[in-house]
């Protein structure tokens, strides 16, 4: 009985060292998926980071775009007059243009 008993104990201990093997094994996986799941959280938010970073360059992009046009749009209506004051100037000039019913500037 006593040899009966000692290789029934032989295999519980054995039985006892493998499952610590696999719990360590286990064990470690974890690991490696906890440190795998925090990087990725980690990249997460740093892409969430960047991610608003941009939002709020593209919102300030369009701001400049809209003041840009605004003053494209001005400077379009400045061009436009001045180009009437040009017309108007050498309308007003001496002698006419028989085409065109303006004035040419006197030449000297």
């Amino acid at each position: 009985m006593l040899r009966s008993e000692t290789v029934q104990r032989e295999q519980e201990q054995a039985q006892v060292a493998a499952l610590n093997q696999r719990a360590a094994e286990l064990s470690g996986q974890l690991a490696e998926k906890t440190a795998a799941q925090h990087s990725w959280q980690q990249r997460e938010s740093e892409l969430e980071q960047c991610t608003r970073r941009q939002e709020e360059q593209l919102g300030a992009s369009r701001i400049a775009a809209t003041s840009l046009e605004a003053e494209l749009k001005s400077l379009r209506g400045t061009l436009d007059d001045m180009s009437v004051i040009q017309s108007a100037l050498w309308c007003a000039g001496a002698g006419t243009d028989r085409a065109t019913g303006c004035r040419r500037p006197a030449n000297p």
